[in-house]
C-alpha cells in the first residue's frame, strides 16, 4: 500500500514538473517582431489628420515632411536616444540606429473620406565598418503608441470642434 501511494506520489510530482517546464518553453518562444508596417483608418478631413499626426510626432526630430505626398520621416537616432522598450532587459548594440516612416494616404471607403496612416519603424544595425546595414525587425511598440497618440489627437480635435460649433449655435 505504501508503495503504491509513494509512486502515485512521485508520478503526479514528475507531470507537475514536466507541464511547468513545457508551459514556460511555450511561453518563451512567442516573437512579437514584424515587418509589416502598422495601420489605421480614419474618416473626415486630411488636413485634420496630417495636424494631429504633427501634433502626436512633435518630440522627434524630422528629416522629411511633405503634407502634400503625405510623408514623414525622422532622422536617424541611436539606440540611447529615443524610444526604451520596456520588453527588452539587454542593451542594444551600439551600431544599432532606427528611423520613423509615416505615410498619410487619403482616399474613399463607404462613400466619405478614409485617411489612412501606416507608421514603420525601420532598425538598421551596422556590424562593422565594412559591412552594409542589416534591416531588423521592429515589436511594434512605438508604432502602435504613435498610432494611439495619432488617434487620441484627432478625437480631440473633433470633440473641440462639435463642443464649439454646439456653443455657437445656442
Amino acid at each position: 500500500m505504501f508503495r503504491v501511494i509513494f509512486w502515485i506520489c512521485k508520478t503526479l510530482i514528475l507531470l507537475n514538473l514536466l507541464g511547468c517546464t513545457y508551459y514556460a518553453e511555450k511561453s518563451n518562444t512567442k516573437n512579437y517582431k514584424t515587418d509589416e508596417p502598422f495601420r489605421k483608418t480614419f474618416y473626415g478631413k486630411y488636413e485634420e489628420v496630417w495636424l494631429a499626426v504633427g501634433k502626436s510626432i512633435s518630440h522627434y526630430r524630422t528629416s522629411v515632411m511633405d503634407q502634400e505626398a503625405g510623408y514623414i520621416e525622422t532622422i536617424e537616432q541611436n539606440h540611447d536616444e529615443g524610444w526604451k522598450s520596456p520588453t527588452v532587459d539587454n542593451i542594444p548594440p551600439s551600431g544599432r540606429r532606427y528611423k520613423i516612416v509615416i505615410r498619410v494616404l487619403r482616399g474613399e471607403s463607404q462613400g466619405r473620406e478614409a485617411i489612412s496612416v501606416s507608421v514603420k519603424k525601420v532598425i538598421l544595425n551596422r556590424v562593422d565598418f565594412f559591412s552594409p546595414d542589416q534591416e531588423e525587425a521592429s515589436d511594434g511598440l512605438e508604432e502602435q503608441a504613435i498610432l494611439y497618440r495619432v488617434e487620441r489627437e484627432y478625437r480631440l480635435k473633433i470633440g473641440l470642434d462639435k463642443y464649439y460649433e454646439k456653443k455657437q449655435a445656442q
